[in-house]
């Protein structure tokens, strides 16, 4: 499975432009979550899909916590849909896919004994 990630992306979003999105589960449309956001990432040509990215330590913490989400271009809000054309370099026609959140990658869980902080931490 490719890794898509925020430079892969084709355009990029402020969360403060998107913000009416949230909280995703209210919306009337579909979203894929998890496991079925990657698949649909990687049914997309690169560069086809927005991503939604922090302004502040705050929208950092709240996207970092949310599950990788996508959405539609085409089952956006029209409101959102039309703020979200204003802040790219091109048209969100030319886009498939709005991401939210990142791709969580696995990674081995050490203990302090695996890295040797704890010869400092008894000391």
């Amino acid at each position: 499975m490719s890794n898509k990630n925020l430079s892969s992306a084709g355009g990029g979003v402020e969360y403060q432009v998107v913000d009416e999105l949230f909280p995703i589960e209210d919306l009337e449309t579909s979203v894929f979550q998890r496991r079925d956001a990657e698949l649909a990432l990687d049914k997309v040509n690169r560069g086809s899909f927005i991503t939604v990215s922090l302004n502040s330590l705050a929208t950092g913490y709240f996207l970092g916590q949310h599950p990788l989400t996508v959405i539609s271009i085409d089952n956006l809000l029209q409101l959102v849909a039309s703020t979200v054309d204003h802040s790219l370099d091109r048209s969100i026609e030319s886009f498939d896919l709005m991401q939210i959140g990142t791709l969580s990658t696995r990674s081995m869980n050490h203990s302090l004994l695996d890295t040797g902080i704890s010869d400092l931490v008894h000391t």
